[in-house]
């Protein structure tokens, strides 16, 4: 698994292949725009890079079924490709569904059909009501299902996870279209059950589904299928293991926040109040860190691959280098900011602690003409009584 942070075109978040080779050997690439994800509070690392995994993951799997991605997104079932992958991620990524998932603690039905007639259709839909539709068509393929779908009805998450491998199963080794699979799994066409979804309308299945899955959430749930419905958004994916060069995930330990650093990197506080920090990431840019490790000339196709991997540690390498760049630039404004601060300050204090010398002479010369006058009249007072006496005299 190799995955890249760049800035990604458009309001994309992150993208991801996977690819199969002769060897017998998957590889999956994943481009992250973290600045992006990071603008969005709804969304975390993690749980975008579960999602474009579950991608990768696929990509790989179709690839060595002799089928691809872009077949089984055929007929308008991109809802279905992007759905699969936010069950990883989560149905509740992003901010999709949340509404639903709000809704369904409280579990009524009816509040669940207001609700459901602020989405789209899953076609038009894919990240938000595509997602729920593939969840509900795998529990519907699933051995938990039993015909009827009532409100308290638990195991969604099992549910779930059986009946996407039995459609994928289908798809993979048996070869079959997704309609195909899904009219194997479930005993109904893909039109009928995606018929279920209309709305306030909506069938009391679909209603009782999307009420069951949010509740198995909870409050605070993510929705994945993988971690666990109910596991938090920022704890989808909660350790990760990095070699220089590729990325290796332990798939029951992982942690999406250190993805692409060589270390956890470096966190500067910026300002006096204990949120206003930076963090700053330290990338390996070794020959093993941009994985030309292994790259060589000695044949001819040796030498291909070894002028796609500079490739791609010259693109690392520039992305790296503007990411630092935007991190100087930021640092830059902070400390020219902070000096105008301090300076505003020092102006403050000495307004405060030093002397007006201007104010303070004024003073002293107001006080000296004062005085002056003050004993030359006294003067003058003195002088009368000597005028009178020696008139007198």
């Amino acid at each position: 698994v190799d995955i890249t942070l760049k800035s990604l075109s458009g309001s994309t978040l992150a993208n991801a292949a996977g690819t199969y080779k002769d060897t017998g050997r998957g590889d999956i690439d994943i481009n992250v725009d973290l600045d992006k994800i990071d603008s969005i509070p709804t969304a975390s690392y993690g749980s975008t890079i579960a999602h474009e995994m579950m991608h990768g993951v696929m990509g790989v799997a179709l690839a060595k079924a002799g089928t691809s991605m872009s077949q089984l997104k055929s007929g308008d079932n991109l809802w279905f490709v992007e759905g699969t992958a936010q069950l990883a991620g989560g149905l509740f990524n992003a901010g999709w569904n949340l509404d639903i998932r709000n809704t369904a603690q409280a579990g009524g039905a009816s509040a669940m059909r207001t609700t459901l007639a602020n989405h789209e259709s899953p076609t038009n839909e894919v990240y938000g009501t595509g997602a729920l539709m593939t969840a509900y068509i795998g529990y519907l393929a699933s051995d938990f299902f039993d015909g009827t779908i009532d409100i308290g009805d638990s195991d969604m998450r099992d549910g779930i996870q059986d009946g996407i491998n039995k459609i994928f199963n289908e798809i993979i080794n048996n070869h079959k279209s997704l309609e195909e699979a899904i009219q194997i799994t479930t005993g109904r066409s893909e039109s009928s059950i995606m018929s279920d979804f209309a709305g306030a309308d909506s069938s009391s299945n679909f209603v009782n589904f999307c009420i069951n899955v949010g509740q198995e959430s909870g409050p605070s749930g993510a929705g994945s299928v993988v971690a666990g419905l109910d596991t938090a958004i920022e704890n989808v994916v909660s350790t990760t293991t990095y070699s220089p060069g590729h990325f290796f995930m332990d798939e029951d330990n992982i942690d999406a926040s250190s993805y692409g650093r060589a270390d956890e990197g470096v966190i500067l506080q910026i300002g006096p109040s204990a949120e206003e920090t930076i963090s700053i990431m330290r990338f390996d840019m070794s020959s093993d860190g941009l994985g030309l490790f292994d790259s060589n000339v000695l044949t001819r196709s040796e030498a291909s691959e070894a002028i796609g991997a500079l490739k791609e540690a010259v693109e690392n390498t520039s992305a790296t280098r503007a990411y630092f760049g935007a991190k100087q630039n930021r640092l830059e404004h902070i400390i020219n900011n902070l000096e105008i601060t301090n300076e505003n300050i020092t102006n403050a204090e000495s307004r405060i602690r030093d002397t007006d010398m201007a104010d303070e002479i004024s003073k002293y010369t107001k006080n000296n003409i004062l005085m002056q006058a003050a004993q030359s009249m006294l003067a003058q007072a003195n002088q009368s009584p000597q005028g009178i006496l020696s008139l007198l005299g």
